[in-house]
């Protein structure tokens, strides 16, 4: 469970960074707070629910950047 745990938290990280050019600041100003919140819960979760949860927030971030996008 730690290596999907680092890999949410890695991921989330990645995309504050990277979403910064990617999407427009509106955009970027509702994602960040989102991907902030998955990557605390991420490292606070102890179950493989909460995991779950957190990997479906990420998906469900990573699907409004790719709106954006498109």
């Amino acid at each position: 469970m730690s290596s999907a745990k680092y890999e949410v938290v890695n991921t989330s990280s990645k995309l504050i960074v990277l979403s910064a050019d990617a999407v427009s600041p509106e955009v970027y100003a509702e994602i960040v707070p989102a991907l902030e919140t998955i990557v605390a819960d991420a490292k606070a979760s102890t179950t493989r629910d909460e995991l779950v949860t957190q990997i479906e927030a990420l998906e469900a971030v990573v699907a409004t950047i790719e709106a954006a996008r498109a």
